[in-house]
């Protein structure tokens, strides 16, 4: 009997210890489980809510019909050099929502690689969103947009797709601030006026970047690679970074579209390895924050004509608002 019973206490503290390892095992897979899922939601958060320093976003309204996926591979690699957090969006969430809270999402050096458009009535730099035009939305939803001036129907030409485009009223009215931030709007025309730029400043934007006339896809792309890697991995002034830039790619050979910033003040403007930017003669100083998290279908109409490095692409037509008025589609 006593044989028996020392044999079956044995059995149990074995199968006693066997019990305790798997909750432990369970209890460390439980907890691996738990830190992944709080990492997730961590990033989540940086992705919707979070503020942070060292940031970029691009947001890259061409990526459907004028893919390159050089173009942002190249920028977001240059941002890296430099520790900055980048952010590629792409697809087709360009929606007027997402526009409406752009302000409100942190960003502070933003890249817009997106077609946009200039009024042949008022001058007014339009946006195009990839929201395709909805009357019943257009006449609840966004009817104060609309009557404000904030929004409009755009399309390429007749029989094109119609979507929803923003204009300079629909930014000053975002959600939110955009902190000094740095808008890159790489569009045709984007800085022939600065009735856009204007608009993101007066939203709490620093400094934007753009385009004195038309400019092809593919020279924009070459251009804003360069301008970031002066501004960024070389720390020049916004100033230098510009001219280089112009120096080395020029202006749109066909198009005569220039490079320029705005306001002439940011041109003293520098990047700085506190990652910020700030201005070499004191002035205004900012941080680089930035975040991301969409794409767009692209509207275009698509001239084709050699260069001497090939073939490259411009967009010039007509194109049409809910208004009434008449927009000259560029990029």
């Amino acid at each position: 009997m006593s044989g028996w019973g020392v044999e079956t206490l044995k059995k149990h503290g074995i199968r006693g210890k066997k019990k305790r390892v798997r909750w432990i095992i369970y209890g460390l897979a439980f907890l691996l489980l738990l830190v992944v899922l709080l990492v997730y939601m961590f990033q989540r958060s940086n992705v919707s809510n979070h503020e942070g320093a060292g940031e970029a976003v691009i947001i890259d309204q061409l990526s459907v019909t004028y893919p390159n996926t050089t173009f942002w591979h190249t920028a977001r690699s240059i941002f890296k050099q430099e520790e900055l957090r980048t952010f590629y969006v792409q697809g087709g969430f360009a929606t007027v929502d997402f526009y409406r809270g752009l302000a409100s999402r942190g960003f502070s050096f933003i890249i817009l690689r997106a077609h946009s458009a200039i009024s042949l009535e008022t001058g007014d730099i339009v946006l195009f969103t990839n929201e395709k035009w909805s009357d019943s939305k257009a006449s609840t939803t966004y009817l104060g947009d609309i009557m404000a001036d904030g929004l409009a129907k755009v399309r390429v030409e007749e029989g094109s797709p119609e979507y929803f485009g923003i204009f300079p009223n629909f930014v000053r009215a975002m959600n939110g601030d955009f902190k000094n931030a740095v808008v890159v709007m790489m569009g045709c025309e984007t800085l022939m006026n600065p009735s856009m730029a204007e608009a993101f400043i007066e939203k709490g934007a620093k400094l934007c970047i753009g385009w004195t006339g038309p400019v092809s896809i593919e020279h924009s792309d070459v251009s804003v690679i360069h301008f970031l890697q002066h501004l960024i991995a070389e720390k020049d002034t916004v100033s230098d970074a510009v001219s280089k830039t112009m120096e080395e790619v020029g202006e749109d050979p066909d198009w005569k579209g220039r490079l320029v910033w705005y306001p002439s003040e940011g041109g003293n403007v520098v990047f700085t390895e506190t990652i910020g930017l700030g201005s070499k003669n004191g002035g205004f100083s900012f941080p680089l924050f930035v975040r991301d998290e969409l794409e767009v279908v692209v509207i275009s109409s698509v001239r084709q004509f050699e260069m001497s490095f090939g073939i490259k692409t411009c967009v010039s037509t007509e194109v049409t608002v809910h208004s009434n008025r008449e927009y000259r589609r560029i990029l």
